[in-house]
């Protein structure tokens, strides 16, 4: 028995460490981060717009991007950001030169409860949480 993997294609760095170029499967429809994110945006927000009509024929309009339509491509752009920041994250845990300038705050946790537990873990071992300072009296 084969088993298929689909892997996912490499980012490519800019010159903004924060927005590399973003990849879909096999190198195709190529778009930096920050332009995918906000191709997700406008979708969200017309999907919102929408969504504030009482009115059924956008609520079957909605119903039926929801078959394949808007829904299809914002959940191909949601799944390019993911893949896009999981890649940097990864390069910024690997350190050295391609880590320079990438936000030091992705890929710390992934939910409140695994960030509830690093806070716990943090307050035994007598840590205090990055970008908090004792407070002056």
């Amino acid at each position: 028995m084969k088993i298929h993997q689909l892997l996912e294609m490499p980012i490519e760095p800019t010159g903004d460490p924060n927005d590399p170029t973003v990849y879909g499967h096999e190198r195709a429809n190529p778009m930096s981060l920050k332009g995918r994110i906000q191709q997700a945006r406008n979708q969200l927000q017309e999907l919102a717009k929408a969504a504030e009509s009482d009115d059924l024929v956008v609520w079957e309009s909605i119903c039926k991007k929801a078959q394949g339509g808007m829904f299809m491509g914002l959940e191909q752009n949601l799944e390019q950001i993911r893949h896009g920041i999981e890649e940097l994250a990864q390069r910024r845990r690997k350190g050295g030169v391609n880590a320079r300038g990438i936000d030091k705050n992705i890929g710390e946790a992934k939910g409140p409860a695994q960030q509830a537990a690093i806070a716990i873990a943090m307050k035994k071992a007598g840590k205090k949480p990055k970008g908090k300072t004792e407070d002056l009296k």
